[in-house]
């Protein structure tokens, strides 16, 4: 079974609702072989999981975003049968319309198609890791430009890389992790969890690529054909800010 995560926004119900009522939740629902779960993060007493939403005891501030996915995947990794977890913000539905100051029009619309997202839900990948964009290369530079846009202040660059480049990255707007790999965040990703919303604005689609590479013992991984065009539109995307 693939759980499908939808994060909510209590600042953003209507993308939510907008999702609800798409042709690629309608598919969803139809599909014995998806189970859809609403991620919450709000000041509860306990994490608990009931009628199709996941309620974490975590706050769901922007800047902790990357502790919110670590408990979403410990939690489900320790309590729930899957065979892979596809993490999607609602908002992807309208996103390639909406004006961006990181990407560009043709970027998105290559990127963040229905097709393209549809792609990506319901083929059968078995890859321990996928996504719809890959982001290659990313610099200081392009984390203080992110985190001016966002209004965050805690982004210590350096402090949090200690010289190491980042590796490649699924945007956090959709991406899926197999159960093994998600057995590996749940066991080695909380302290990077922690220290991402210290340093890096809680960037939790960062947290994922580095923690894959830890997983696959390779930093600058790469995947054949057809993902190696998002490699070198991410490439462009990302030296343009």
């Amino acid at each position: 079974m693939t759980i499908i995560c939808l994060y909510t926004n209590p600042n953003d119900p209507s993308s939510l609702k907008k999702f609800k009522s798409s042709f690629i939740c309608e598919k969803l629902k139809k599909n014995s072989k998806f189970k859809i779960i609403e991620v919450i993060g709000g000041n509860f007493t306990k994490t608990s999981f009931a009628n199709g939403k996941l309620r974490l005891a975590h706050d769901e501030s922007y800047s902790s975003l990357s502790v919110k996915t670590f408990k979403m995947i410990d939690y489900l990794v320790k309590n729930v049968n899957f065979t892979k977890i596809i993490k999607l913000d609602p908002n992807i539905i309208d996103y390639s319309k909406k004006d961006n100051i990181f990407m560009g029009a043709d970027c998105l619309d290559f990127f963040y198609n229905s097709k393209r997202i549809e792609s990506a839900i319901f083929n059968d990948d078995n890859r321990d890791y996928f996504g719809i964009h890959l982001i290659n290369h990313i610099s200081k530079k392009n984390y203080e430009s992110w985190a001016f846009t966002k209004q965050l202040k805690n982004i210590n660059f350096d402090t949090e890389f200690k010289g190491e480049s980042c590796p490649p990255f699924y945007t956090g707007k959709l991406y899926g992790v197999s159960h093994d790999f998600s057995t590996f965040i749940s066991s080695n990703g909380k302290h990077i969890a922690m220290n991402h919303k210290k340093n890096l604005g809680g960037s939790e689609d960062t947290m994922v690529g580095r923690l894959f590479a830890k997983y696959i013992k390779k930093i600058n991984w790469t995947y054949e054909q057809p993902w190696i065009g998002d490699l070198k539109e991410s490439f462009k995307f990302v030296h343009n800010i």
